[in-house]
């Protein structure tokens, strides 16, 4: 729990720590700061205004709103091994000031905000005095450069590639250290253009998720507005929504993550093994004729695909074309756009374009090769529960080759082959979703969600 309201000072081996206070203000020392504490303060005097006549220093005040208005921060790869940079300043809050590119002199200077402190009253740690962050600075931070939020012991870290914010608890207080030599890689590509926004942090940090739904089999394909929603099991929220696209980073549970992950290994497996049982299919004749027809042409994989991507809508609703040419259409999507890697990057709207063709024509197909109307919502409920069930499945037995057993099962009726292609259907959904959400998302411990969700505050920040 990092929200507690303390006004403890505390022994921690002389690292630079940052105490959160809440509803009280921290504790001025009666005595002034120990001799140990004015050498840092000195080192400083630069940037913090000290000299032997002043009563007061200058020490920074980090905001979200200040430290949201900076362009990102273009940061060089670590010369030195982790751990082997040491402060360059007395309090570490300048060290990430420096980081940000705020002192005299950087680029970003302008937007630095310093704050009067008596220096008697400076707030302290051991050797250490400290400057000032808020919390929703450090969750803006985190959202934009960091890359792993992990929990050993009592210890929270937060690499990033500006440094490692480390977060724990004593007596009932949280602290944060700043290691500004401890960076993690910086990425070559940045996945998105980021665009921070704190109420969507906070909402998947509750569990909640941006979605849109619709209702596949409506001729009008009314869609319906983006809707926050919990997800009672991460595999269904994967294969009913369309899960919104973020342009930050955003923290779900470590739980989570790891059902994300598994989600987006199964929904890939069960298309591979949906694509070997659709190429081997020798019944309905009808069918098996139209998927030899496209084989036979020579046609390649590419031309299918761009065929298929560009008028798939179209094709799907032509009079001209037998439902089992409809079928070998969906059919080769499913086979050939996931073998292309097109799944995953397909947009919140792509995917919308491809779902509904696809549920109205496998209502349509099953009918036919059954030779019976079928009722939408009930094959839908039970295609949905059959998913789910090969997902427990998987979690048990990985691997492509029990999830095409299940599917041939299947197929001991011919007449089924839209159900095993609903299933492909279903996976190449909750595929694009995985991706999507394992784009943007960090799986974290909970004290960090609870970091993230807490009421704002203002955190001290210093060094040894």
């Amino acid at each position: 729990m990092f929200d507690h309201p303390t006004k403890s000072v505390l022994n921690f081996n002389g690292n630079q720590f940052s105490q959160i206070f809440q509803n009280h203000a921290p504790p001025t020392p009666h005595d002034g700061p120990n001799p140990r504490v004015m050498t840092h303060v000195k080192r400083d005097s630069r940037l913090n205004g000290y000299s032997d006549e002043a009563a007061t220093i200058r020490i920074p005040r980090l905001t979200f709103d200040s430290i949201s208005c900076l362009p990102e921060v273009s940061v060089e790869e670590p010369r030195l091994p982790i751990g082997k940079l040491s402060s360059k300043h007395g309090s570490c809050s300048f060290d990430l000031a420096e980081r940000l590119e705020l002192l005299p002199g950087q680029p970003n200077n302008a937007f630095m905000n310093l704050i009067d402190v008596e220096v008697k009253g400076v707030q302290t740690y051991k050797d250490a005095y400290c400057g000032y962050i808020s919390r929703q600075a450090l969750t803006f931070l985190a959202s934009r450069y960091a890359s792993r939020i992990s929990k050993a012991g009592p210890r929270t870290s937060i690499d990033t590639t500006l440094g490692r914010f480390s977060l724990f608890e004593h007596n009932h207080g949280t602290y944060v250290h700043f290691d500004a030599g401890t960076r993690t890689l910086v990425q070559a590509k940045p996945l998105f253009d980021f665009d921070f926004d704190l109420g969507a942090v906070q909402q998947f940090a509750r569990g909640q998720y941006l979605v849109q739904s619709a209702d596949w089999f409506s001729l009008s394909h009314k869609v319906e507005s983006s809707v926050w929603r919990s997800a009672p099991s991460i595999i269904d929220l994967a294969s009913s929504f369309i899960v919104h696209d973020l342009r930050c980073t955003v923290f779900i549970s470590e739980a989570s993550a790891r059902d994300w992950e598994m989600v987006e290994r199964f929904s890939g497996d069960l298309m591979n093994a949906v694509s070997r049982c659709f190429l081997a299919i020798d019944k309905p004749d009808g069918v098996r004729q139209a998927l030899l027809d496209i084989i036979l042409s020579g046609t390649d994989q590419e031309s299918i695909a761009n065929t298929v991507g560009e008028g798939l809508t179209s094709g799907l609703a032509s009079k001209e074309k037998s439902i089992e040419e409809k079928i070998v259409i969906m059919g080769f999507v499913i086979t050939v756009m996931h073998g292309m890697g097109v799944v995953q990057g397909m947009a919140p709207a792509e995917m919308r374009t491809f779902i509904h063709p696809f549920m109205v024509t496998l209502s349509l197909g099953h009918s036919a090769l059954r030779g019976a109307k079928v009722q939408e919502a009930k094959l839908a409920q039970t295609s949905a529960k059959r998913f789910k069930d090969l997902f427990d499945g998987y979690k048990v037995r990985p691997g492509q080759d029990t999830l095409e057993g299940e599917l041939q099962k299947l197929l001991h009726t011919p007449n089924n082959l839209c159900l095993v292609l609903w299933q492909g259907a279903l996976a190449y959904l909750a595929y694009n979703n995985a991706c999507r959400v394992r784009k943007f998302m960090i799986g974290a411990p909970d004290e960090w969600l609870q970091f993230v969700l807490a009421r704002d505050s203002d955190l001290c920040i210093g060094s040894q």
